[in-house]
């Protein structure tokens, strides 16, 4: 197997860096971004994660690593055996603006990453368009 990687476009977010650090720090606060027909069966709590992903079969994410204000790292597995990170790279841009890039690393194997491509890139997609359109940075979970 061979780790592939996939990255989002950069992402202009109406919120200061620390805001959108804070909010995506509480994993819980994912279920926001994400459709109800990319995801099913939604667990979570402030540290940990696991969903289905049609396409995909389960995937259980969990933060690994942070850098306040810029930087937040999640590992995960996708069907329980191929292991992934995903990074958040966010960078302040103004009092009220900041910009994020999402970055999904994979161990994939050759027919899985055929089969896992297309949703990967569309789930980065879907991801920073809406925390694009997303307004409440400041509402985080509890």
């Amino acid at each position: 197997m061979s780790i592939s990687s996939y990255e989002s476009r950069i992402a202009r977010i109406f919120s200061s860096d620390k805001e959108v650090f804070n909010f995506i720090s509480d994993i819980r606060n994912f279920e926001r971004f994400v459709r109800n027909d990319i995801i099913t069966d939604w667990q979570a709590d402030k540290r940990s994660c696991n969903f289905r992903v049609p396409t995909l079969g389960n995937i259980n994410l969990y933060v690994t690593d942070t850098k306040p204000d810029s930087r937040i790292a999640f590992s995960g597995t996708i069907l329980n055996s191929n292991p992934f990170s995903l990074y958040f790279l966010i960078s302040g841009i103004s009092d009220n603006s900041a910009e994020v890039k999402v970055t999904l690393d994979a161990d994939l194997n050759p027919v899985l990453k055929m089969m896992a491509e297309k949703p990967i890139c569309q789930f980065l997609e879907t991801l920073v368009n809406e925390m694009e359109k997303y307004n409440g940075w400041r509402d985080i979970k509890v």
